[in-house]
């Protein structure tokens, strides 16, 4: 699977090096002038939208932000160029979906290992291949088949913002053992959670079906975590653990 991704993301690393060679040779630089700048607030909230939508794309495909792509290379490469990005865009979909799959599958796999997580999950099937493999992409392929590209993409935004803000919060019991600045914890929990709630927001306005799924999702996770210990009695290994 390395090797498969090292050539995936070698192809499209040079997809996207020809397209900024091309752009940049025929752009036309005079609309980067100070007169055509956004308001500074404008700035913000496009980049901090900008960091939730391709942070959810690179989970989901990269499918919605290559078709922009595509779009662009059409204007100045003729409609050649919006099939050469589009090939880019499906070796970057085999990318994400190999590391996205494989790496969640090893996770599960090193998790469950420790007792956090239920023993299938850290049983071997098929090459060797974690049975949290295939519980994975039927989660997966659940979602896709309910939801459409870019609601998959938010809830995943969505799902890694609130993942970020608890790590850190989890940092700040440690930070003696670390060396990190409160200061600098306590911005990252307020950034991660300002953008949560942006794109809470965002899935109200445009797709409610989403939004509840993902605000349901939690209380649901939280439930079943709690049901699974008091069921199985498993509890958290703190020790260090054997290489997988």
């Amino acid at each position: 699977m390395g090797r498969s991704e090292l050539v995936t993301v070698a192809v499209n690393l040079g997809v996207l090096s020809i397209f900024a060679v091309w752009g940049c040779a025929t752009a036309d630089w005079a609309g980067l002038s100070a007169s055509e700048w956004a308001p500074p607030t404008g700035i913000v909230f496009g980049g901090g939208m900008l960091f939730i939508a391709y942070e959810g794309f690179g989970l989901v495909a990269n499918a919605a932000g290559d078709y922009a792509l595509s779009q662009a290379a059409k204007t100045f490469m003729g409609g050649a160029g919006f099939t050469f990005i589009a090939v880019g865009a499906l070796f970057a979909t085999a990318a994400a979906l190999n590391a996205t799959l494989f790496g969640a599958a090893n996770v599960c796999y090193m998790i469950a290992r420790d007792g956090q997580l239920p023993e299938v999950f850290d049983r071997m099937a098929w090459k060797r291949a974690p049975e949290g493999l295939f519980l994975t992409a039927a989660l997966v392929l659940v979602f896709v088949l309910f939801f459409d590209l870019s609601s998959v993409a938010m809830m995943g935004s969505g799902a890694f913002l609130f993942i970020y803000a608890a790590v850190a919060a989890a940092h700040l019991r440690l930070r003696a053992a670390t060396g990190g600045r409160p200061a600098l914890i306590w911005l990252s929990i307020a950034l991660c959670l300002g953008l949560l709630a942006v794109l809470g927001g965002n899935m109200f306005v445009h797709s409610q079906a989403a939004f509840w799924t993902m605000l349901g999702l939690l209380p649901v996770c939280f439930g079943l975590e709690w049901a699974y210990r008091r069921m199985t009695g498993r509890t958290l290994k703190t020790g260090a653990s054997p290489a997988a």
